[in-house]
């Protein structure tokens, strides 16, 4: 017979904490979740980046105490994930624009006796002895707690996969025998059938001129940032864009600011794969 599973952790887009018991005057990894002021904009990430170092500047700090940003997040949450006294933690939430600070994770689940974790996240890649993912699943491994983790959303580069420890699960997504179609003609009469669940019926459908800025600028231009259209002409015209940091609501928002016809989630969009993707670019 198989044992019975007790208790299920899922934890999405979440940090991963120190395993292992910490003192009260040692550094311990919270996540600092904030909210960005009203009318207040980050084009780039750096930008972002240096407004969370802003609120560990402003927190008091020892020779041995200095707070560290482990992690930034661009997507999930606004924040980001740092190693603090618990001092430091408690001062840093008493600050404006703070929605919470938890010093919660896998520690936390470990210490409840759950059975499996189950985590979609992924982060950069490190070696196994600085991942503190891998090391926290190492440790819930010991005391035989089933963890799996995503696999992440990157690719299809080698060297691509997330969360590659060989004591993880590791579980990556798969294709269904449907979709939500939208299909892309080109000039050349190819059609390539990208998804989309945005389908206004008062679109036109002659065909548009077709741009891809990732011709006319850097990375930022590539992945439709905020702003980075501004110097290139795509008005009236259908944008290709590359997936990056930019959210897909942010990113056809630049594009209908800039003028474009349709893109990603804001204007009429199809989703495509990377085949359709290096088609639509030659």
């Amino acid at each position: 017979m198989l044992p019975t599973i007790g208790l299920v952790l899922v934890l999405a887009c979440t940090a991963i904490f120190n395993v292992f018991p910490t003192k009260a005057d040692e550094l311990k990894t919270y996540i600092v979740h904030l909210s960005i002021p009203e009318g207040q904009h980050f084009s780039l990430a750096h930008e972002i980046e240096e407004w969370y170092s802003s609120f560990l500047s402003k927190i008091p700090s020892r020779s041995n105490e200095n707070p560290k940003m482990n992690y930034a997040y661009h997507h999930v949450i606004t924040g980001f994930d740092a190693k603090m006294s618990v001092d430091q933690a408690k001062a840093i939430k008493n600050l404006s624009g703070v929605v919470s600070v938890r010093p919660e994770g896998m520690d936390a689940a470990i210490e409840d006796g759950v059975n499996v974790m189950s985590l979609s996240i992924d982060g950069p890649k490190l070696p196994f002895y600085a991942d503190h993912v891998a090391i926290a699943a190492f440790s819930a491994i010991q005391k035989g707690i089933f963890v799996s983790f995503a696999a992440g959303n990157s690719g299809p580069a080698d060297a691509s996969l997330s969360n590659e420890a060989p004591w993880m699960l590791t579980v990556g997504a798969s294709t269904i025998d449907r979709r939500i179609r939208a299909s892309v003609l080109l000039g050349n009469k190819k059609v390539l059938d990208g998804e989309s669940l945005y389908q206004p019926k008062d679109f036109d459908h002659n065909l548009q001129p077709l741009v891809y800025p990732g011709n006319y600028g850097d990375e930022h231009v590539q992945w439709c940032m905020k702003g980075s259209l501004d110097q290139i002409d795509v008005k009236g015209k259908v944008v290709l864009c590359d997936a990056g940091y930019a959210a897909h609501i942010e990113m056809g928002q630049a594009v209908k600011d800039a003028g474009g016809a349709a893109v990603a989630h804001v204007l009429p969009t199809s989703f495509d794969g990377y085949n359709e993707g290096v088609e639509i670019k030659k």
